[in-house]
């Protein structure tokens, strides 16, 4: 009407390219909060079986993977100490002659705790990526509809601010959408990569052929290490028996106390004699059954199956560390790739400042 009164037709021009703009904002305001709504965010993006996105169940699968490969080697570091750290003694003094004797059977394997350590750590890292990732995608949906839109919006109606207000709205569009949606392809990827076609079963992994070839989607099958406990070595009740205890504690001049006056009484058998008697019985008895268990030690501790933990270990498990810390660091890389793209390419089809992120010079 101003226009039509001064009779300026650049004014009448203006008024009606601005009020255009005017309509196509409200109605792209509409429409953009129409798209971020979470129905149409459920007819957008799969879901599960259980109505749980694709994108949650692909980050919490690769976060439950890391957190058994890390449990598992956690109970690996834990048994290989006790096995490389046991060790025992054995000493005995026979009158002018002493003997002692130390083993540690199996301290090199000490030299795997390094490699479970370091595997162990790697883990973290990539919990610690993925764990993060995941919360960066929640708080990017918070985001993209409590505060970018409606500062998206207010931007694009005002006329200095417009290619501005598009970009933002493509960034909530890319917060909201996009990145869920890369993510749930790169999951996709993630599925093609691990899933194997015949899980292997516990006896395979010690077969003649060696281990089978795995995915990470089988390390829920990938078996503990051989199970032994050097805490509770054969003996362990004797050696602990009161009754044992008691009689290596009295030694050989005690029972010469307690049975030789007795039997010189009865027996009329001198002192001197008795004593050495009993000496020598309390000897063999006690010599021989260090003697013995010590052998026994040595033929437990010669039967800790060293070839299937390094199978195990080096053949298995650290093959699918490695490999879960790839697709841990490769896959939110790839769909954080794919959200900048696709985003840099809304922004540009709604009008906005394609350069605002400074996306091209990343891709």
């Amino acid at each position: 009407m101003g226009a039509e009164f001064f009779q300026q037709p650049q004014m009448f021009a203006w008024a009606k390219v601005e009020l255009t703009e005017l309509v196509a904002a409200v109605i792209l305001g509409i429409a953009m909060y129409g798209i971020i709504n979470p129905a149409f965010l459920g007819m957008f993006l799969p879901a599960d079986g259980g109505g749980t996105p694709t994108y949650v169940t692909f980050l919490d699968q690769l976060i439950n993977y890391n957190r058994d490969m890390y449990v598992i080697l956690g109970d690996a570091f834990i048994r290989v100490s006790k096995i490389s750290g046991f060790s025992y003694d054995y000493s005995k003094g026979m009158g002018p002659i002493s003997s002692w004797y130390s083993s540690t059977p199996q301290v090199g394997l000490s030299g795997m705790l390094g490699a479970i350590t370091r595997a162990m750590d790697t883990l973290s890292a990539s919990l610690l990526v993925v764990s993060s990732y995941k919360m960066l995608i929640s708080i990017a949906s918070t985001a993209a509809t409590a505060y970018v839109m409606p500062l998206a919006i207010a931007l694009r109606v005002i006329p200095n601010t417009r290619k501005l207000g598009s970009a933002l709205m493509a960034l909530a569009i890319g917060m909201y959408i996009i990145l869920p949606a890369s993510v749930a392809f790169s999951g996709a990827l993630f599925d093609q990569v691990t899933h194997s076609t015949s899980p292997p079963t516990f006896a395979a992994y010690f077969s003649p052929g060696g281990p089978p070839d795995l995915g990470v989607s089988d390390v829920k099958q990938l078996p503990y290490l051989p199970i032994f406990d050097p805490s509770t070595p054969p003996g362990y009740g004797t050696i602990c028996n009161k009754w044992i205890n008691a009689f290596t504690s009295l030694g050989e001049i005690g029972w010469s106390l307690i049975i030789c006056p007795p039997l010189h009484a009865c027996c009329l058998i001198p002192y001197p004699i008795c004593k050495i008697w009993v000496t020598v019985f309390y000897i063999v008895v006690h010599v021989g059954f260090s003697i013995m268990y010590s052998d026994n030690l040595r033929t437990y501790l010669a039967n800790v199956p060293v070839n299937d933990m390094y199978e195990t270990l080096y053949g298995t498990a650290l093959p699918i560390v490695s490999q879960l810390f790839i697709l841990s660091l490769a896959l939110p890389l790839i769909s954080l790739i794919l959200t900048f793209s696709l985003t840099k390419s809304v922004s540009m089809a709604l009008g906005g400042e394609g350069q605002l992120y400074g996306l091209s010079k990343i891709i």
